[in-house]
């Protein structure tokens, strides 16, 4: 199958429009580098900027119709964790429905991939998953929490489980060999996981992942003072993944509900502020 989406690298990044739809309203994770209001000690709670899927369905209508918006991908990839909203499933066959012939993606952390894969593949065409460590030892590290069956969770065991979970959805996803493309996401995090980007490349092209792309990181919330980028061992991880598997090198970190050719973003939320 022939990969057309602006975030791989041969998918054409300079002239493909696409958009991410917010209906992703509640998270299963406790990134440390994440300052979004989704969730907190006491429970799970909604995000204040995702969207229902009627609502989603109704902006994406007015864009195409109305904006005359080429649209050619439709995605999911926030504001919370898109296979822990039910939010997620409604609208990818909404919109598989309504536009069969735009292709849909999907960015998720993982942790319910191997329990969700089934109900998500006969409507999705490219899939991302977020491995930011390959021992749970480097999880914990990064995560304050992960969630499994309702409860939030802290202990290295935990982590572990949901590190196997990634994995075990990626190689399913893989073998169902519906997807026009798979591609992990890894953020690099200075003296965090240096040493492990290449472990993780390593065992994405040992399964078949098309692509892997390593982000630089955001310093933010608990990690708003982590130890500043350096460009030059940022190029040394790339290479040693390099000699695994694709490294893509575009990535323009897109917003949750940006529309748009990657680069050239508008918001959403922007679009429909006055009107909604």
């Amino acid at each position: 199958m022939s990969i057309n989406h602006p975030c791989y690298s041969d998918g054409c990044h300079n002239n493909i429009v696409r958009i991410h739809l917010p209906v992703a309203d509640i998270c299963n994770l406790g990134c440390g580098f994440c300052e979004r209001s989704i969730e907190n000690k006491d429970g799970i709670k909604s995000s204040n900027n995702a969207i229902s899927p009627d609502k989603a369905l109704d902006w994406l209508n007015k864009l195409i119709n109305e904006d005359k918006e080429d649209i050619k991908i439709i995605g999911i990839a926030g504001p919370g964790e898109p296979l822990f909203s039910e939010n997620t499933f409604k609208t990818l066959k909404m919109v598989k429905e309504k536009y069969p012939d735009l292709d849909s993606c999907l960015c998720t952390n993982g942790v319910n991939l191997n329990n969700t894969i089934d109900d998500i593949k006969d409507n999705l065409d490219y899939l991302t998953v977020t491995i930011n460590a390959f021992t749970p030892k480097t999880a914990k590290k990064i995560y304050k929490f992960v969630v499994f069956d309702g409860e939030y969770k802290y202990d290295l065991k935990s982590f572990e489980k949901m590190l196997d979970n990634k994995w075990k959805g990626l190689k399913k996803a893989i073998d169902y060999n519906t997807f026009k493309a798979v591609k992990i996401n890894t953020i690099y995090i200075p003296d965090i996981n240096d040493d492990e980007i290449e472990l993780i490349a390593k065992k994405a092209a040992d399964i078949g992942v098309n692509e892997l792309n390593i982000k630089i990181l955001m310093p933010k919330a608990y990690f708003k003072d982590h130890k500043k980028f350096d460009k030059e061992k940022f190029k040394k991880v790339r290479k040693k993944a390099e000699k695994y598997i694709t490294v893509f090198k575009e990535c323009k970190n897109c917003s949750y509900d940006a529309y748009g050719v990657p680069g050239e973003d508008k918001r959403l939320h922007e679009r429909f502020k006055q009107k909604d």
